[in-house]
């Protein structure tokens, strides 16, 4: 048995016994929640859930006592963690943000410089994964902060925040065709190969769904795992590929042209990830209030205790200036 297992016990229970949504929430896949759910009632010789065919439909009177040991458990835990990082803290002043490439390379930097700035004795730490590594190192407590696209609402565990939004944009190579099309539509971008993140990632599934919607399926010639690798290749026109703004430069632009795609496809939003119940330093409420000014602190704790899905605010659509830690963005 491990936490692990009695998080999968916890999450399938709230989310109305649905392996897949559960699934979503722990930003895993359905076979592995189902896998961890099959090896623990091996272990305990007993079954949790009750099962209709092949679906979840209810908890058995072992599992309905399994689930409120295992919630506690849980709860208990997350103290524990939050006590030794109080005492990591005082030993040390260090700040661990969990992040994506992108983020990382485009989103975070100016934010950083600005909490350097004020806190220069802090050792800030970068850890690099996709969206579900990021949640891991959360729950795991090895980072304090978050920072992913917002694709899925908040779970039993993570609390998400919309921070900040970043129009969608079509990158060509200079004097593309495609540059001569007003005004860009679905259908004239399906015509071009499309180069873009490989099948994982939410924000490719998020732009297909636009597709799909409209009835287009675009001709993938390229899957890259960042969008440095994505541009390189639009520079060198193996393709074409749809980028939020915020990640193609200044410098970019010597090789790449962009078309804006705001009215076709739904903004990029950066998001700040925490943990419900895991201790928070003032330095990581500094972060915070850098990266995303719109929200108080009183109001990300009321929404921390709670089960709130993932929280909004109404911000315009930010343009690459507003990446910088400024009001309104």
């Amino acid at each position: 048995m491990n936490i692990q297992q009695l998080r999968y016990i916890c999450t399938i229970a709230r989310s109305g016994f649905s392996v897949s949504k559960s699934a979503a929430q722990l930003h895993t896949s359905q076979p592995a929640v189902s896998q961890q759910l099959r090896a623990l009632e091996d272990e305990l010789g007993l079954q949790v859930f009750v099962r209709d065919r092949h679906r979840l439909v209810g908890l058995t009177p072992q599992g309905q006592q399994i689930l409120a040991h295992a919630e506690s458990a849980l709860a208990e835990i997350g103290s524990i963690r939050g006590l030794a990082k109080v005492d990591a803290e005082k030993r040390q002043e260090r700040l661990v943000i969990a992040t994506t490439h992108t983020q990382a390379r485009y989103v975070l930097p100016t934010v950083l410089k600005a909490f350097a700035e004020k806190h220069p004795p802090v050792e800030l730490v970068l850890t690099h994964g996709n969206p579900a590594e990021v949640t891991e190192h959360l729950i795991a407590g090895t980072a304090h902060i978050g920072v992913i696209q917002v694709t899925q609402p908040s779970t039993a565990d993570i609390l998400m925040l919309e921070a900040r939004r970043f129009r969608r944009v079509v990158v060509v190579p200079r004097r593309h065709p495609l540059l001569r099309v007003k005004p860009l539509t679905l259908a004239a971008i399906a015509e071009y190969p499309l180069i873009t993140y490989e099948q994982t990632n939410a924000a490719r599934r998020q732009v297909f769904r636009i597709f799909e919607e409209a009835g287009l399926k675009p001709h993938v010639i390229l899957d890259a795992i960042d969008a440095d690798v994505i541009k390189a290749c639009v520079a060198r026109e193996l393709g074409i590929t749809i980028l939020p703004e915020v990640a193609v430069t200044a410098a970019d632009k010597s090789d790449l042209r962009t078309i804006d795609a705001g009215h076709l496809f739904p903004p990029s939003v950066s998001g700040l990830a925490i943990h419900r119940r895991h201790h928070l330093s003032d330095y990581a409420w500094d972060m915070l209030e850098l990266f995303a000014p719109q929200w108080k602190r009183s109001d990300i704790e009321r929404l921390r205790s709670g089960t709130a899905r993932a929280a909004t605010r109404e911000e315009p659509v930010s343009t690459p200036a507003a990446a910088k830690p400024a009001k309104g963005t």
